[in-house]
């Protein structure tokens, strides 16, 4: 008799997980980032919905929950981002200890411009991320392993400075990003063809986030740094806390 009360609510069990609704999903994914899920269709197990970050809509996101990475000991979904021409494809499982987040895809530049206008900057052209990875750790929800790339195929860059309008064309760049030997999350952005950095940037333990532009980037911007550094010096440093 107890063999069929156990499997009678295992049934009963599997059935709520199996239709339990987008929702459940949604509310996780809202209370935990500053991503939101609004409109959500589908199970937990297979949805979609418009996804919000700082509340500001950005495009519509698909999940699968993803049953092999059971195996791997990180159980996590893969999902699609979708706005006009950008496409991400990605992953993100949950471990006992970290989050493991992977991910690949195109954006039309102008997606970022609505963030990056609080800087005074606008954006064209066209980013690529390549297979692209990061691991964080869920105590303190910094990265402890990260690796990746991002290009930039160039083009025009709008930005003030001075209260002056400037506006310049840049050729194609690329970001490659990972996690130096004393655990600090680093990228630092190259010119097509040039071997010195224009921009340098990383994370610190305290929230943080430090960007460092080079005399050769100055350059590049049509105000050149008047000092004599070598080009690949970091000639401006801003810094500004996001954690």
């Amino acid at each position: 008799m107890i063999r069929y009360v156990v499997i009678g609510l295992l049934l009963f069990l599997g059935f709520i997980l199996t239709f339990a609704p987008a929702g459940i999903l949604a509310s996780a994914i809202s209370a935990n980032s500053r991503a939101e899920v609004l409109n959500p269709e589908g199970t937990l197990w297979s949805g979609q919905g418009q996804l919000n970050i700082d509340h500001v809509a950005i495009g519509v996101i698909n999940w699968n929950f993803d049953f092999s990475s059971l195996g791997r000991g990180t159980p996590g979904y893969r999902w699609t981002f979708k706005h006009k021409d950008d496409l991400i494809n990605g992953f993100t499982g949950v471990g006992f200890s970290s989050v493991d987040a992977a991910l690949q895809g195109r954006l039309d530049a102008r997606s970022l411009n609505h963030w990056l206008r609080r800087y005074d900057i606008v954006l064209s052209g066209t980013i690529d991320v390549a297979p692209s990875s990061v691991t964080l750790a869920t105590d303190s929800g910094f990265p402890v392993a990260m690796e990746g790339q991002i290009s930039w195929d160039g083009g025009v860059v709008r930005y003030v400075l001075s209260g002056l309008l400037n506006q310049v064309t840049l050729p194609p760049m690329q970001a490659f990003i990972n996690l130096s030997e004393q655990g600090v999350a680093e990228a630092v952005v190259y010119a097509q063809d040039q071997h010195n950095p224009l921009l340098k940037a990383s994370l610190g333990q305290n929230g943080y986030v430090k960007v460092g532009i080079t005399k050769l980037f100055t350059k590049m911007l049509n105000n050149p740094w008047p000092g004599s550094e070598p080009d690949h010096a970091v000639v401006i440093e801003v810094e500004e806390q996001i954690f």
